[in-house]
């Protein structure tokens, strides 16, 4: 089947994006990496047409009129799009793994199905229209990242990539979970999803704005030691693993305002479980 792309290139400071459609059929490739910044330049893939204009909300949900609209998925996701200003929704995707281009665009295709399928049960599918899937990838320079080199792009990444809003001023566009968190893909992360479908899939989810904190006041410590986790003892390592199993609704939706706070659970334990 021949590959459908939409080609609209254009510069981020050092980075290009390219936009492109029909997530089954994509091929992935990495651009060369760059000499003149202190992290390699990465292509941004979008998988969806560009996002509609959202319409006001409604009080009551035309979705599912005997669910309260605050307890609906899809309605809050509209609602925090309508009240933000904002019209794009999705978590980024970084690609740390290159080992089988086949393997990621299944990983991808599943993705999209899943995402679908949780949607339906909100009767949600309305809001594909403006779900935008964007994958970061550089083999020369994601391939077996760590959560901290990933956080830092994903920082310089939200710098420039609020063009996606032009209409909305930076502050409310920084607040949006897009833009606050972003989902890491390791190979183990694709072998859970793609052979351990048994057991459930799980990935890597990253907070964009989490810096190691001290963890003594008054020299007592105030938490306990932890086993290191790429280095790091404290209790909040800044990311956390979450189900594979809607993993573009669930945590967006329980991860507003100050979710985090209640919702952050230490690896290797399984934050959204209950979902």
């Amino acid at each position: 089947m021949p590959l459908n792309f939409l080609n609209a290139t254009r510069t981020l400071g050092a980075r290009q994006r390219k936009w492109y459609r029909d997530i089954p059929h994509q091929a992935f490739s990495s651009i060369p990496p760059a000499t003149t910044s202190p992290i390699c330049p990465s292509q941004m893939e979008k998988h969806t047409r560009p996002p509609a204009p959202f319409p006001p909300v409604q009080r009551l949900s035309p979705r599912r009129p005997d669910w309260s609209p605050w307890h609906n998925m899809a309605d809050s996701i509209e609602r925090d799009l309508h009240e933000g200003g904002l019209r794009a929704w999705g978590f980024v995707i970084y690609r740390c793994t290159y080992q089988s281009n086949t393997a990621w665009i299944e990983f991808m295709r599943r993705l999209l199905a899943n995402t679908k399928d949780t949607l339906e049960g909100s009767c949600g599918l309305d809001l594909l229209d403006n779900l935008a899937l964007t994958v970061i990838e550089d083999s020369g320079c994601l391939d077996g990242a760590t959560t901290a080199v990933i956080r830092q792009h994903f920082q310089q990444w939200v710098a420039t990539a609020e063009q996606e809003e032009p209409d909305t001023p930076s502050p409310r566009v920084q607040l949006s979970q897009r833009y606050r968190y972003c989902l890491q893909i390791t190979q183990d992360v694709l072998d859970s999803v793609l052979i351990d479908e048994e057991k459930g899939g799980i990935v890597r989810h990253i907070r964009r704005d989490w810096e190691e904190y001290d963890p003594y006041d008054h020299g007592e410590r105030i938490e306990d030691e932890e086993e290191a986790i790429e280095g790091c003892t404290l209790e909040n390592v800044g990311w956390m693993k979450v189900p594979f199993d809607g993993v573009m609704v669930y945590p967006w939706y329980y991860l507003r305002g100050g979710g985090w706070a209640t919702e952050y659970r230490r690896p290797p334990e399984i934050a959204f479980s209950y979902c």
